[in-house]
């Protein structure tokens, strides 16, 4: 087993980066583990080092996760990326695999800031080629600023379908639809 710390956070999006930060800041020894290769999240991944030439078409929101970043680096926590997190203990020990190695790190306090998820609905024709999920598409706008070369409907529902579908828009790739499944009335984001 190794590492004694006050408190460990599992997952690097905002939330476990704005823990660790303020944790740091009061003198705990922190040690913060996620699976991605650099801190971020879903929400802000590669906001360090966007390949998009300019990252601000993904949104203010998305900017301000550089300072968030930017402020958990200097905040003194200790950063172990690539790191999978398999067990957590009723002893706070917190079983972890990274490079290949398997081991044991005990922490005093836990906090679990594992993010969104995103929750797709299988439909006939959703293994096809050329079919993604709106994370997927997402995924591969911020970490290969890539974006689709025909047309692209987008479906689901939910914040993230209008998102995605805004941000395929700046990086100019307009969706020709938009098919919202969600119930009636219930179109918060499209503002």
């Amino acid at each position: 087993m190794t590492g004694g710390y006050d408190l460990a956070v599992i997952g690097a999006g905002p939330a476990g980066l704005a823990c660790a930060s303020e944790a740091a800041a009061l003198g705990l020894r922190t040690v913060v583990l996620d699976e991605q290769p650099r801190p971020g999240g879903q929400i802000y991944r590669d906001i360090e080092r966007s390949p998009l030439r300019d990252a601000g078409l993904l949104g203010p929101d998305y900017e301000r996760g550089a300072a968030l970043a930017e402020q958990f680096r200097r905040s003194g926590a200790e950063y172990s990326p690539d790191t999978t997190v398999w067990q957590v203990t009723p002893d706070r020990e917190i079983g972890v695999l990274r490079a290949g190695r398997a081991t044991f790190l005990r922490a005093a306090r836990i906090v679990i800031a594992t993010g969104a998820q995103e929750r797709p609905m299988p439909v006939p024709g959703w293994t096809l080629p050329g079919v993604l999920s709106a994370g997927a598409g997402q995924i591969l706008l911020k970490a290969g600023a890539l974006v689709p070369d025909g047309p692209v409907v987008l479906a689901g529902a939910g914040p993230l379908v209008w998102l995605i579908a805004w941000q395929y828009v700046r990086a100019g790739a307009p969706p020709a639809a938009v098919l919202e499944t969600g119930p009636a009335g219930r179109r918060a984001a499209l503002p």
